[in-house]
């Protein structure tokens, strides 16, 4: 077979829509697509099990049983190739389905020509080789930090030998000491590429997952189906973050704002974030918010992330029918302390697991092995935050399946202070005018996601993929906001935002896959008001635009503040850290 031709598989029972997709593809012009066709169902999954085939087209009825019940048995069996559902009729719930269900899109036989259906699968075949293109650089940015982390340790071992020695062993452990606080700094820099590699491909999605679950245009059974995609890219993010706060905080490096908070309005927000697994797994949560005095003074992100962990911790050891009791008051013993308490009748902790239950990456094996998912830092790192904010952290339980209990004191705010306590998180705020946004963004599907969704509300967006189309373009025309991602192709966006700073007077919003402390700064440094990490939802963004400085311009009255450029490309998001 010709190395340049694709090998498409047609997983079709009707053999008159075979002879159609054959015609099809013979009007592809200059077309090296060669079809094969599997009659039935079980043909078609002895077809993908060889993963022999580039891509798969595959017809929803087939018999008895759905094209969605072969697609998740053949990628059950290590299928690789791109799988293209065709169905009879426009179906929003069954192309939801079919794309859950791991299809790389999905066609309406009676609105497919040749144009289409072409790039639909040189579409598909794209994103494939992205998949595992970041695959691939995962595991080989795995196995370099692998690597580094062995060499660190050896050179550690080095060192202890070499203690014990004269002075010229100490000038040897000198020089090893050195070698790994190198090393410790490759490891930062690493974690920081890995987390931007990570995160920039979930922005697009988070985008418009968040702004599809608020258009009340949509059925809400689609929107609730949106919504369970948005929560898993959110913990995809999540876990992210989860490795870059462990490392801050063993290193010292993590930033708390302290200020008055409700923690019953901190519990009662992460009892709803968890309402939707709650309901799913029918266990009976109870709230027992009963402390008088429940004002204290935390970080507002770092205090719902303590309970969220916890809440979710015993959601997630609770089974089907079990039930969770959030407990809180100010005890007789130290009535100046909220205590806060959360029960649940789940699987238990073996006795001699407690002493370890808040140490980083130690799981508890279970019957079933790794079963419960996750890394095991949640409750590591809520040990650290909570002592961070001068609280304390315990864990009680009577053994396996007796049930867990975890205890969290917190110190109240003085009387003074409760009457100026502020929400646990800001509320979503739509931007009370439109902007002028120039919209600076190298990857092209977030930078089009967001110029669609910006536009959507109401704002004029131009997008620029460079430093040099975003100098054209401000110069050209009168914007009042930039929202600018920090790498870019021929330059930086810190560089760049200084620029438009200095030449127009811009406020600017960073969009950037890098959120450790020391990105914020430099942002803060380079004229940015605030700095958004990677991957951003819609309502973060909107109250980031909202609450930028506007600028007020001579030519604001009329609609003619931009000239038409050729250079400029237009068409048709996470944690929000003020810089």
């Amino acid at each position: 077979m010709d190395k340049g031709q694709l090998r498409v598989l047609l997983i079709e029972d009707d053999p008159d829509d075979y002879l159609l997709t054959t015609e099809l593809i013979a009007e592809i012009p200059g077309s090296k697509m060669v079809l094969e066709w599997a009659s039935d169902y079980d043909a078609g999954i002895a077809a993908l099990g060889r993963c022999e085939h580039d891509a798969c087209l595959l017809d929803y009825r087939l018999g008895k049983k759905d094209g969605i019940l072969l697609l998740r048995e053949a990628l059950s069996l290590g299928c690789k190739a791109p799988v293209i559902l065709l169905t009879g009729e426009r179906d929003r719930d069954l192309a939801m389905q079919a794309l859950e269900a791991g299809a790389a899109d999905y066609l309406v036989k009676g609105e497919i020509d040749a144009d289409s259906l072409e790039r639909s699968i040189r579409y598909a075949l794209q994103q494939n080789r992205h998949a595992i293109e970041l695959q691939e650089k995962v595991a080989e940015r795995t196995a370099e930090l692998e690597e580094a982390n062995s060499a660190l340790r050896q050179s550690a071992e080095q060192v202890r030998a070499l203690f014990e020695a004269a002075e010229a062993a100490r000038l040897t452990a000198e020089a090893a000491k050195s070698r790994a606080e190198a090393a410790t700094r490759a490891k930062d820099d690493f974690l920081a590429a890995l987390s931007h590699e990570l995160r920039t491909p979930l922005n697009p999605a988070l985008l418009l997952a968040t702004s599809l679950a608020e258009d009340k245009g949509l059925p809400a059974s689609v929107r609730d189906d949106i919504n369970v995609i948005a929560k898993g890219i959110a913990l995809q993010a999540r876990l992210v973050d989860d490795l870059l706060d462990i490392t801050r905080i063993t290193g010292g490096k993590l930033r708390l704002e302290l200020r008055p908070i409700d923690a019953h309005a901190a519990l009662r927000h992460a009892y709803e974030i968890l309402r939707a697994d709650i309901t799913e797994l029918a266990i009976e949560v109870t709230l027992d918010l009963d402390a008088p005095r429940h004002t204290i003074k935390a970080d507002a992100v770092r205090l719902q992330q303590i309970f969220w962990n916890v809440l979710k911790n015993a959601v997630k050891f609770t089974p089907s029918g079990g039930s969770v009791v959030v407990r809180t008051c100010n005890p007789a013993a130290n009535p100046e302390t909220l205590e806060v308490e959360i029960s649940d009748t789940g699987i238990g902790i073996e006795r001699e697991m407690l002493s370890r239950v808040f140490d980083a990456f130690v799981q508890e094996e279970h019957d079933h092995g790794h079963r419960f998912g996750g890394v095991g830092l949640g409750l590591a790192i809520t040990h650290k935050l909570v002592e961070l904010q001068n609280g304390r952290i315990e864990a009680r339980s009577g053994g396996r399946g007796e049930g867990s209990t975890f205890r969290i004191e917190l110190p109240l705010e003085d009387a003074q202070a409760q009457g100026n306590e502020g929400p646990v998180a800001s509320a979503p705020a739509s931007a009370p005018f439109s902007r002028r946004i120039l919209l600076v963004e190298d990857h092209e599907q977030t930078r089009e996601t967001l110029v669609r969704l910006l536009q959507k509300r109401g704002h004029y967006v131009v997008g620029a993929g460079s430093c040099k189309t975003a100098r054209e373009s401000a110069d050209s025309c009168d914007f009042d906001l930039v929202i600018s991602d920090l790498g870019l192709p021929d330059g930086e966006g810190h560089t760049l935002m200084a620029e438009l700073s200095e030449a127009h007077g811009l406020p600017g919003i960073a969009l950037s896959g890098y959120g450790m402390d020391q990105d914020i700064v430099r942002s803060r440094a380079s004229g940015f008001c605030a700095h958004l990490t990677k991957p951003v939802d819609i309502r973060s963004l909107e109250t980031a635009i909202a609450s930028a400085p506007k600028l007020t311009r001579a030519r604001e009255e009329t609609d003619d503040y931009c000239a038409p450029l050729s250079v400029i490309t237009s068409s048709a998001s996470g944690r929000l850290k003020q810089a």
